[in-house]
């Protein structure tokens, strides 16, 4: 007998939750370990027992949750509708910390510069993206968020019609990093890197990537990115 829509949505919600592991020394007084996401889903969650500024802890843990779930995608352990589902459970999670993010840096008068940002050609993905934009703007950043499968067309004119200083690529999958080099590529070409930084980010991403595709920067989280971009536009 085939199983119906909620069971297997409650059968997912279960293995995503068993990816995400909280310490009790992460002071989370009530949405804690595998209760966090039901809690959210009920509509009990106090905001404030969810967000501690200082250590952005369900981001983190979010994030390494997601890292893993593409793992086990690009190694066939995960099928499309776990990675589908997962990007679902993860795009709530953030709705419910995305005003809280934009509190924890109010947006001043004028803007400190322009930001372009986009996931790249062949990959969905925006979870990450997505709490970039929302901090970049909360400090005081104009952003420009192009979605994803973003073209390095699109880059590229975008950077021309905003003359921004900042472009931020984002992915999720092993298999895009010769479109994040490509983008980079592009901006060569149109002679425009020496004026543009760029910045890229996303759970695979590191040191050793930022090298292969030519950027800038690299950041290692939301954080990161928003400092970057600051020192940037200094």
């Amino acid at each position: 007998m085939s199983k119906t829509t909620e069971e297997l949505y409650a059968e997912r919600l279960g293995r995503y939750q068993a990816t995400i592991v909280l310490e009790p020394t992460d002071r989370i007084p009530v949405a804690s370990g595998s209760n966090y996401f039901s809690e959210i889903y009920s509509g009990n969650t106090n905001q404030e027992t969810i967000y501690d500024p200082g250590k952005w802890l369900i981001i983190q843990q979010c994030n390494a949750a997601m890292s893993r779930i593409g793992k086990l995608f690009e190694e066939n352990e995960y099928y499309l509708s776990e990675l589908i589902m997962s990007g679902k459970i993860m795009k709530d999670v953030t709705g419910v910390l995305e005003p809280l993010l934009a509190e924890a840096g109010k947006a001043t008068v004028s803007s400190k510069g322009t930001v372009i940002i986009g996931t790249v050609k062949d990959d969905i993905h925006d979870i990450g993206k997505n709490i970039v934009t929302t901090l970049l703007k909360g400090t005081g950043f104009n952003v420009v968020d192009l979605g994803v499968d973003v073209p390095a067309a699109t880059f590229i004119q975008a950077l021309r019609d905003t003359g921004a200083k900042v472009l931020g690529l984002s992915t999720l999958l092993n298999f895009t990093f010769p479109q994040m080099k490509n983008v980079i590529e592009e901006l060569e070409k149109a002679g425009m890197h020496n004026s543009v930084k760029v910045i890229i980010g996303g759970a695979p991403r590191d040191e050793d990537v930022r090298k292969f595709v030519g950027a800038d920067y690299y950041a290692k989280d939301a954080a990161a990115g928003v400092s970057a971009c600051k020192e940037i536009y200094a």
